[in-house]
């Protein structure tokens, strides 16, 4: 690989050429990148070694910390990919203080150059990649000198969004002052009233608790679970009701809230088929440990696909019909995605009925089952194949199964469970 070949430059009398060929290989990557599907992230992961090439040959070949800090300033302000962005503080040892001084002194006379009441969506607007990469320059900048004031002077040009106020007030907060990030949160709040950012209503709500609020901090998070029901605003919500030991009275009006917003599903039609349905309060009650409640949920208006399979699993070692209802239900649909994947899904649900049923004695059922399938999916020779895997492993089960059999009417009692016996029969190929 390309890449690979540049590395091992490094160790050679061309280690300081090894810069100039990462910026090479950058520029080119870039051009690239635009023409092609990168959703694997595989060009960014080049483009990432090369910047890691160039950082390595810089510290190799101990540039001038002026000229360095000219070019990076440079190229940090003209990448498009966020190629070199933060190159003052990536670099800030090889750089030196005479180095940084360059890159500041040219940031500061760049940013004379643009409107101080720009936004950065004005910018993005108008294209001004430059610009916003010199607010990323003048960030860094100013996070390196531990300048606070100025940090917050160049993110207050942008409050287009709750978040920007939130990362001020956390600005603050890091370095102390509480009152002030207090202030910027409130503002935030104050600006973005409905549907505000979830993050800073959290952030507010911990100062509230912080500072014996609580009433506030929890009406807080009441907002952001009925902007967005799921089940981590269920979970921050009770973690802050707990810290004042009111989570019984919010839980019953959570759960009330929820139920009057979820739909209920037509179980006339086919309450297996996916649908969200009641799936908040199945994944609710699963999370507090409550699988009988969250079973009754999902009988009374569905749930999703993974919560069947979950609730499934949970309910085969004491209700395993109950399980074999659910998987069975799955087999068909999956089986007619017609492809070889899903055929695979369909033969693991069906082996998870295969012990199931045998447990309930219901061997001769399960084998008609197969045979029903067989049947109807004859033309589907893939999945065929992957069922008469099972259809041979139920045959060979057989005489474990007499032999079972056998040993309990052996016994005095033959339907009494004798105590070194296990609980649930293990036939040959099954758990």
């Amino acid at each position: 690989m390309m890449v690979d070949s540049i590395e091992e430059l490094l160790d050679g009398p061309h280690a300081g050429d090894v810069a100039e060929l990462a910026e090479y290989g950058l520029q080119q990557a870039a051009e690239a990148v635009q023409y092609m599907d990168d959703s694997d992230g595989g060009m960014g992961d080049v483009m990432y070694r090369l910047q890691e090439l160039h950082l390595k040959s810089c510290e190799k070949e101990k540039q001038d910390p002026a000229k360095l800090a000219a070019h990076l300033f440079e190229l940090e302000l003209n990448s498009e990919w966020d190629i070199f962005s933060g190159a003052a503080k990536t670099y800030a040892s090889i750089l030196g203080d005479k180095g940084l001084a360059v890159y500041r002194q040219l940031a500061d006379e760049a940013w004379k150059e643009f409107a101080p009441s720009a936004s950065k969506q004005e910018l993005r607007r108008s294209n001004a990649n430059a610009a916003l990469n010199l607010i990323g320059i003048k960030e860094t900048l100013a996070v390196i000198s531990g300048d606070i004031e100025e940090l917050v002077d160049i993110k207050k040009r942008d409050l287009t969004y709750a978040y920007h106020y939130l990362e001020i007030a956390e600005i603050y907060k890091k370095a102390g002052n509480k009152d002030k990030a207090l202030e910027w949160a409130e503002a935030g709040l104050k600006a973005f009233p409905a549907r505000t950012d979830s993050r800073l209503r959290e952030f507010l709500a911990d100062e509230y608790h912080r500072r014996k609020r609580p009433a506030e901090a929890l009406n807080l998070i009441w907002a952001n679970f009925t902007d967005q029901l799921g089940l981590d605003s269920y979970q921050r919500l009770k973690k802050q009701a707990d810290k004042t030991g009111q989570w019984s009275d919010w839980r019953e009006k959570t759960l009330s809230h929820i139920r009057s917003h979820i739909t209920k599903q037509d179980r006339k039609t086919n309450r297996w088929y996916w649908n969200p349905g009641y799936s908040l309060l199945v994944e609710i009650f699963l999370w507090e440990k409550e699988p009988e409640a969250a079973w009754k949920e999902a009988l009374e208006g569905g749930c999703s696909q993974s919560l069947w399979m979950k609730l499934a699993a949970l309910r085969a070692q004491d209700h395993p019909l109950d399980a074999v209802e659910v998987y069975m239900k799955y087999v068909n649909p999956t089986i007619e995605q017609t492809n070889n994947k899903a055929y695979e899904e369909a033969v693991q649900l069906i082996k998870k009925i295969q012990p199931l049923m045998f447990r309930q004695r219901k061997d001769e059922a399960f084998t008609a089952y197969v045979d029903e399938l067989r049947t109807r999916y004859k033309a589907k020779r893939n999945f065929i194949k992957l069922l008469d895997k099972i259809q041979q492993g139920t045959l060979a089960s057989v005489p474990c199964i007499i032999i079972y059999l056998s040993t309990r009417m052996s016994m005095a009692s033959p339907w009494a469970w004798p105590e070194q016996m296990p609980q649930t029969p293990r036939f040959c190929g099954n758990p």
